[in-house]
């Protein structure tokens, strides 16, 4: 059995605009996978401390002060003055003159990309016999 997997002009002409949809529709669904996804900050403040923050789009949650772990901390991002009260990470002015996290003015942020310049560390091989008696 041998099948024909060529097309002719016509048939191929009238595949294009179903190809220029699937493409203009894999892009869209990018950028927006783009748009929603977390961005990642590092903030220092005028006082020299160093917050990593993530920031996400219509995020209710933050991290609580008191949280020690070592990790991009939630915040709540917002336009409005900080309400100290709430015991949580806080993000205001992201993007204007002046920036805020919690009750301490930012001197400078970055941006990080955490998908560029991640580097697998490779694992230490192990000699077991050093080990056993």
């Amino acid at each position: 059995m041998h099948i024909n997997i060529l097309l002719t002009a016509e048939e191929a002409a009238m595949n294009i605009p179903e190809m220029i949809m699937t493409i203009l529709i894999t892009i869209g669904i990018g950028k927006f996978s783009e748009y929603q996804s977390p961005k990642y900050y590092e903030l220092e403040t005028v006082n020299g401390n160093v917050y990593s923050v993530k920031v996400e789009k219509n995020h209710k949650y933050a991290c609580p002060l008191h949280c020690k772990a070592d990790h991009y901390h939630n915040v709540i991002l917002t336009d409005d003055d900080i309400d100290y009260s709430n015991g949580s990470y806080v993000l205001m002015g992201l993007g204007s003159d002046d920036v805020y996290i919690n009750s301490y003015e930012v001197a400078e942020y970055v941006k990080v990309d955490l998908n560029k310049g991640k580097k697998r560390t490779e694992l230490k091989t192990l000699n077991v016999q050093t080990y056993l008696p």
